[in-house]
């Protein structure tokens, strides 16, 4: 019952990042809950990193996405990684 008529038994857990998560037996339910919301942080934590990382991916020269068509991101890697990110795909 606990885990086929989770909403009936009040043991489905939402706030969930996918599948909704089951808390079984009553004993685990707060650990599950804590174990959300660490989830939740964690994945809030890695998206504001990602955010920062593409707000400063940028192309810095008009011909960043002409020089990537010609080869320039292998010929001329490091170049082409400062100066030219977003086009080389390349944001660290």
């Amino acid at each position: 019952m606990l885990i086929y008529c989770r909403k009936s038994c009040e043991s489905c857990v939402s706030g969930h990042a996918g599948v909704a998560q089951i808390a079984p037996d009553p004993q685990s339910r707060q650990q599950v809950i804590q174990k959300l919301m660490d989830t939740q942080i964690y994945l809030k934590r890695e998206a504001d990193m990602k955010a920062k990382i593409l707000r400063s991916c940028l192309n810095l020269d008009s011909m960043c996405a002409h020089w990537a068509v010609k080869g320039e991101c292998e010929s001329n890697s490091k170049y082409m990684a400062e100066r030219c990110a977003a086009a080389c795909q390349t944001c660290k």
